[in-house]
């Protein structure tokens, strides 16, 4: 959000919470994709070269629809703090939900901390106020769901004002086509929208995720339909100066076994199809191989800080996942390689969320029907900053790193979102064929080979068998004590 917009100072002037509704409306449709808000207004303005007070100081804070970026907020008494990466465990930080912002506007106010050369890559503001429970809060969400809610109680319990908007505009990105089509439509309707699909991806790359000039590029590679099917878009997309470097992971517990690891096998058939389809490209196969002696101390030394606020099994193994592979530090050729000053690392996250590829997914429709299903699939978007984007941009940033998820563009999920559910699933069909169907469909289209676009899911913490160095009985959203250490 820049901060000198002129039509921003003036509805927090006028202060109309409708017409801020539909400014940040607009703003999620034309502004920039996976936007951060993060703003302090002082309550002055330049007019006619002099500085002139208007109406009260205002902080400004939130995230994007889909919480693309990290930020995370801490109350403490009178003073409010806003930052990217908190660093600390089990210190009151938590993260500001998903397609939410928020304004607060006080008599007395004051900001303290610094934004860099770069406010993506380093910010830390701290928002004192005299008397914090005396100033109005307004909460402006896409989203009125259990993360907003527990967001709105918290918050009540420092500023005795606090009214909810609802921004309007999300139905496009939130709302399912709902509708059941004949199996002979859905036939008719495969062809078209496997090609849109494709097409699809092959505009928004180029405008929105690729530098303008060739550098290298990172992609989180475990040889899977999602993270392969956005490497082959790029490398379509790409002129052929761009080096595309391919970072797969795996764990042991001796350190012997790192190529019997099912993402180590399937990412590297997925790299001999790269190089045959694209043959004039350069493709670098990084092996990034992690003991269970290095885990332990990278996790307790900085990947727990840098996964809090999460704190569950699942973020534990996942966020050690990604920090290992963003950190991008391994094998390559049969020499130790490391890309320091890589910025853009491009992962297949959001797929399943949108394409019903999770196996809670064929489970809830075997035992309730495509009502449930819809209700599931609905959560998972409204929830996918809350649960996963956010941890995750926090690791890739402790690395230098941006993250980028091309599956979670607004195009694409407005695209997908209106798709018939029968083009995402098909359940009657086996694992590996009946799920993210159009995805797979695109992978055969572009020539991958059958053992690639028909192979069924491996969760990341299985196919680079981290879950296989730790307690094997715990659950994903049991608290990881490994974390807390």
């Amino acid at each position: 959000m820049n901060l000198i917009d002129p039509l921003l100072i003036n509805l927090l002037r006028r202060f109309s919470p409708d017409d801020i509704s539909e400014f940040l409306r607009q703003y999620s449709v034309h502004g920039k994709t996976g936007t951060l808000f993060c703003t302090f207004w002082t309550g002055t303005e330049i007019v006619d070269d002099h500085l002139r007070f208007v109406d009260l100081p205002t902080l400004v804070f939130g995230r994007d629809i889909f919480g693309k970026k990290s930020l995370c907020y801490r109350i403490r008494g009178s003073l409010i703090e806003c930052k990217r990466i908190p660093g600390e465990i089990n210190s009151g930080w938590r993260d500001v939900p998903q397609g939410t912002v928020v304004i607060i506007r006080s008599l007395e106010m004051t900001r303290n901390g610094i934004i860099l050369a770069q406010p993506d890559a380093a910010l830390h503001l701290q928002f004192g106020f005299k008397d914090l429970w005396q100033a109005q809060a307004y909460v402006f969400s896409f989203i009125r769901n259990d993360a907003v809610n527990l967001f709105i109680e918290r918050l009540k319990n420092s500023v005795r004002d606090v009214s909810f908007y609802r921004i309007p505009g999300g139905d496009s990105l939130l709302e399912l086509n709902t509708e059941l089509f004949p199996q002979e439509d859905i036939e008719e309707m495969k062809k078209n929208s496997v090609n849109e699909f494709i097409n699809l991806f092959e505009t928004i790359l180029p405008l929105r995720y690729l530098p303008s000039t060739p550098e290298t590029l990172l992609f989180l590679f475990s040889g899977g339909v999602d993270s392969l099917f956005v490497t082959v878009i790029a490398a379509m997309a790409a002129n052929e100066e761009f080096e595309i470097v391919l970072v797969n992971v795996s764990f042991s517990e001796s350190g012997g076994d790192f190529e019997a690891a099912p993402d180590r096998k399937r990412g590297l058939e997925a790299y001999e199809f790269l190089k045959q389809k694209f043959p004039k490209r350069t493709f670098n196969f990084l092996r990034v191989n992690v003991t269970k002696d290095e885990l332990q101390k990278k996790r307790s030394s900085i990947i727990g800080s840098v996964v809090a606020p999460g704190s569950t099994v699942l973020d534990d193994s996942i966020g050690c996942v990604v920090w290992f592979a963003c950190r991008a530090k391994g094998i390559q050729d049969g020499l130790e390689t490391r890309y320091d000053h890589v910025e853009r690392v491009f992962v297949g996250s959001g797929s399943d969320e949108i394409l019903g590829g999770y196996s809670r997914h064929r489970g809830i429709f075997e035992r309730e029907g495509y009502d449930e299903l819809f209700n599931e699939l609905r959560s998972e978007i409204q929830n996918i900053g809350n649960r996963n984007l956010g941890r995750d941009d926090r690791v890739a940033l402790s690395n230098g790193r941006m993250m980028l998820a091309p599956f979670i563009d607004e195009d694409v999920v407005r695209f997908v979102n209106l798709l018939p559910i029968q083009l995402k699933v098909d359940f009657s069909l086996p694992r590996g064929i009946g799920e993210k169907i159009i995805l797979r469909e695109a992978l055969k289209q572009l020539g991958a080979p059958e053992t690639l676009y028909t192979a069924p899911k491996k969760a990341m913490q299985f196919g680079t068998r981290i879950a296989k160095l730790e307690n094997r009985s715990e659950k994903g959203s049991d608290q990881c004590v490994r974390l807390m250490a």
